[in-house]
């Protein structure tokens, strides 16, 4: 397909989980980086455009993954992107609180990249600039 592939941030401390996201999403023709902190998120937004965050909760400090969103959607910064919010297998009764507080989507881990590359082509984000 001749769509262009969206700039997706991707905060993940797990480096499979990482590298299996990264190429499937590649192979969709979307932009990659990956960061393993919220430190490193922070870094990474205020240095260039992002159209999608991918936020998984496999963070540590436990709690720094609701943090980092409740900062972003607070729009500390103006173009802050969406959020896509990636739950641990145990936390599936956390999908409504990530909606509440501002989620575009939900993934639930374990998940099938293909799917997750489908929820991507799916979300209603603007086309990107060629």
């Amino acid at each position: 397909s001749c769509e262009m592939g969206h700039r997706i941030l991707l905060i993940e401390d797990a480096p499979q989980v990482a590298n299996i996201l990264i190429t499937k999403l590649g192979r969709e023709g979307h932009a990659l980086a990956w960061v393993r902190s919220s430190a490193a998120a922070r870094q990474t937004l205020n240095e260039k455009p992002f159209d999608l965050i991918l936020l998984s909760t496999y963070l540590l400090p436990k709690h720094d993954a609701w943090e980092l969103l409740a900062e972003l959607r607070r729009g500390e910064s103006p173009s802050s992107p969406p959020i896509v919010m990636m739950l641990e297998a145990e936390e599936t009764h956390l999908a409504e609180k990530a909606t509440e507080e501002g989620c575009l989507a939900v993934i639930q881990k374990p998940f099938k990249p293909t799917v997750v590359a489908r929820q991507i082509r799916e979300l209603p984000l603007p086309t990107p600039a060629p």
